[in-house]
């Protein structure tokens, strides 16, 4: 079964990617070990608002920041299935 990032995942992955940061640069900023930060972005692991926003000041960004990338995040994510 494939995985799908969470909203919070795919926004965490393009913040960081935006910051030009690795993994492993974000781990040891925030202290979340590289393997759990692959699975929060991969969809293996669901990242709450709470733990992103944590990781989110890690990175710098402010509040109109993080809501562009969780928006943008939510356009490039694929829909659920209509029933």
């Amino acid at each position: 079964m494939k995985k799908v990032p969470t909203v919070y995942g795919a926004a965490l992955f393009h913040l960081r990617k935006d910051r030009g940061w690795s993994n492993r640069e974000l781990a040891a900023r925030s202290g979340i070990a590289r393997s759990t930060l692959n699975a929060y972005q991969n969809g293996d692991l669901a990242l709450d608002e709470e733990v992103f926003e944590g990781l989110a000041r890690a990175m710098n960004a402010g509040p109109d920041e993080v809501a562009r990338f969780v928006f943008g995040a939510t356009l490039l994510l694929p829909s659920p299935p209509l029933a």
